[in-house]
């Protein structure tokens, strides 16, 4: 008999599996393209194999991140849940390293073996088991790695996607509760993505540099980045 954790966790996956096809299509609009930018900029340092060293992308979906930021496809290794979504993600990257794995467990790799953690558009969020996640990435992040994680905030709930639509659970993240999680780490900083971004998209950019740090907790996305307990 499954428990509420593993269902959650077969949720996740068969939702993400049902919408792989049509999964793109969905942040093909302003908004979309304007979070894109912004989220591209952010991580343009993936690009720098001496910056970013050896990179593991959780919740790496169709590949997304491989898009934006085009990290040294040597030093990449990307997993996610879906079966679904890893075949597209290799079918639009080929030379990449993409698995089926569960941030939850990432049994498959030796303790600091990663430089860079990162992770976009919410992967965490899906967890309901959020500590688990961050013990591993703490136990696969080099000390002196570093970590950048993308989360949804509470502001999300008010957001149309699929994910919302299809009522699967998630958690509404705060710059607090972020500080509190990632408390055994260093130099941990939080600041948010979109705050006005559904009626005036481009200003995501222009707003990410200011409100978005001042006031993190308005945004749609909040950003969670800092390095490892050397």
């Amino acid at each position: 008999m499954k428990n509420g954790f593993s269902q959650h966790v077969e949720a996740v996956r068969e939702q993400y599996d049902r919408v792989a096809p049509r999964y793109a299509s969905h942040f093909t609009d302003a908004m979309g393209k304007a979070e894109d930018r912004e989220v591209a900029r952010r991580l343009s340092w993936l690009r720098n194999e001496h910056v970013a060293g050896k990179i593991l992308d959780l919740g790496c979906g169709d590949g997304h991140l491989v898009t934006l930021a085009s990290p040294p496809p040597r030093r990449y290794v990307g997993i996610d849940i879906s079966p679904k979504m890893i075949a597209l993600a290799r079918q639009k990257h080929p030379g990449y390293d993409f698995r089926i794995g569960d941030m939850h467990n990432l049994g498959d790799f030796r303790d600091n073996s990663f430089d860079s953690v990162i992770s976009t558009f919410g992967s965490l969020s899906y967890s309901l088991a959020p500590t688990i996640v961050i013990n591993e990435i703490q136990r696969v992040l080099a000390p002196t790695g570093r970590f950048w994680l993308q989360v949804l905030s509470w502001r999300y709930f008010f957001r149309t996607s699929h994910i919302v639509n299809n009522h699967l659970d998630f958690v509404g993240y705060t710059e607090e509760r972020l500080r509190n999680l990632f408390r055994n780490f260093r130099h941990v900083r939080v600041t948010g993505i979109n705050v006005v971004g559904h009626v005036m998209p481009w200003l995501i950019g222009l707003e990410a540099r200011t409100v978005g740090r001042r006031w993190p907790n308005l945004a749609v996305y909040l950003v969670v980045e800092g390095f490892g307990n050397a």
